[in-house]
């Protein structure tokens, strides 16, 4: 649901994709049509596991949705330790009317995601990578977005409970008539259960709209530092309760404008039917 200027409210479907399981015999390999998951932000979402606190990188600071109208193919190697992931679609998410460049031009990308030690210490090491790229009108090769980044998060137990930790990089390059703008974000996260159902989170997003400018000229283009915490209680597999804080300090010169540190209480309920 997202809320318009004239105080209604637009509800969106974000999937609807039909899923087709080994393809003519094809083992460990699946197709899906119609509105269907991104590569990278709905991935990203398994390991930070708290979109409703915050949306992955990709998706907030990089305009990454998490759905898309299109195709996608994936497959599993290795015993499930190696997955490819490719899609083609339109270049707007699900949030957007897709019109004119919009429908004429389509996102295509691929991703991969490997635990490359099978047993030992070290069994639950993940590392991925991948990227995407849209035209936005003629020529496309002087007006396109193009998406690459790459992740590593290490799953173990400490003291018998599981915990998470991972480390992930993600630019996003715009070329407008063969101008180019480039934007990053490093972000850090862990999460980790202190109790058999209470579970600590944190996740430091360091944010970098134009990695060739150290002034900007509006606030919502100034580089900036995330530092999300939080915890969360579980009452069953569908019901939990977070509490969280994030904190924002604004690291660019911005003109006119004297940034102050942002700090944000919230505590919600998290229901999944």
């Amino acid at each position: 649901m997202q809320n318009l200027n004239d105080g209604s409210a637009d509800i969106f479907l974000k999937t609807a994709d039909l899923l087709v399981a080994e393809p003519f015999g094809l083992k460990n390999m699946g197709l899906r049509f119609g509105q269907t998951s991104d590569l990278i932000s709905s991935f990203l979402e398994g390991p930070w596991g708290y979109r409703v606190v915050s949306r992955t990188t990709t998706d907030r600071y990089l305009g990454v949705s998490t759905s898309y109208i299109g195709a996608g193919v994936s497959n599993r190697f290795a015993g499930g330790r190696v997955e490819t992931d490719a899609l083609l679609a339109n270049r707007v998410g699900y949030s957007r009317d897709a019109d004119g460049a919009d429908a004429k031009y389509k996102l295509f990308g691929g991703r991969v995601y490997m635990k490359p030690v099978p047993e030992g210490g070290a069994e639950g090491l993940g590392i991925g990578t991948y990227a995407q790229i849209a035209p936005d009108r003629s020529p496309s090769a002087d007006n396109r977005s193009l998406w690459y980044g790459g992740h590593v998060f290490f799953e173990t137990k400490i003291v018998e409970r599981p915990f998470l930790a991972g480390a992930q990089i993600d630019l996003r390059q715009t070329k407008t008539d063969g101008d180019a703008v480039t934007s990053r974000v490093i972000s850090l996260l862990a999460r980790g259960f202190a109790s058999e159902r209470i579970e600590i989170f944190g996740r430091v997003d360091l944010v970098d709209f134009d990695t060739d400018r150290d002034e900007a000229s509006r606030l919502a283009d100034a580089a900036r530092t995330a530092l999300i915490a939080g915890l969360s209680r579980a009452y069953s597999n569908s019901l939990r309760s977070i509490v969280d804080v994030e904190i924002v300090s604004i690291s660019d010169d911005v003109a006119g404008i004297d940034p102050e540190t942002e700090i944000i209480i919230s505590a919600r309920l998290d229901a999944k039917l």
